[in-house]
């Protein structure tokens, strides 16, 4: 319990760094496509990192030391989408039910999310319908 109390506190701490991209793409998926919150931030989470890549590439190298992997901006991305694959999370949001009808939708909603807001690089509605249909 203590361990699970802890988990949770540190998390919580987390959120006052801010959230960013990755949150305002799931959240759509989340209310439009009943998508578990959890699921729609890992779909996504290759393709903010790949978004984010050229404002905070030496984070992500960073992390891919911590992981053991060569650092690279690529290297880090193919990490999570393997770790994804043996999670047995989808790849692609086209498995979860999306299709290219909703992107506008999905988009719009992601600009109205306030957690992009915090993110390291700004972020548009055009950038949202990219980033969705990238992940189709």
């Amino acid at each position: 319990r203590s361990k699970m109390m802890m988990s949770a506190l540190m998390g919580a701490t987390s959120f006052q760094k801010g959230l960013g991209i990755v949150h305002s793409l799931a959240h759509p998926l989340s209310t439009v496509f009943d998508t578990h919150h959890g699921l729609a931030n890992a779909i996504m989470l290759p393709h903010g990192v790949r978004f984010n890549a050229s404002v905070v590439g030496e984070r992500y190298e960073f992390l891919c030391t911590i992981v053991g992997i060569e650092k690279s901006v690529e290297s880090f991305i193919q990490w999570i989408n393997e770790l994804n694959s043996k999670l047995g999370i989808p790849s692609k949001l086209s498995e979860i039910g999306v299709t290219s009808e909703s992107v506008d939708q999905l988009a719009q909603l992601a600009l109205e999310d306030v957690c992009h807001q915090c993110n390291p690089k700004v972020v548009g509605l055009e950038d949202f319908k990219k980033l969705y249909a990238e992940a189709l």
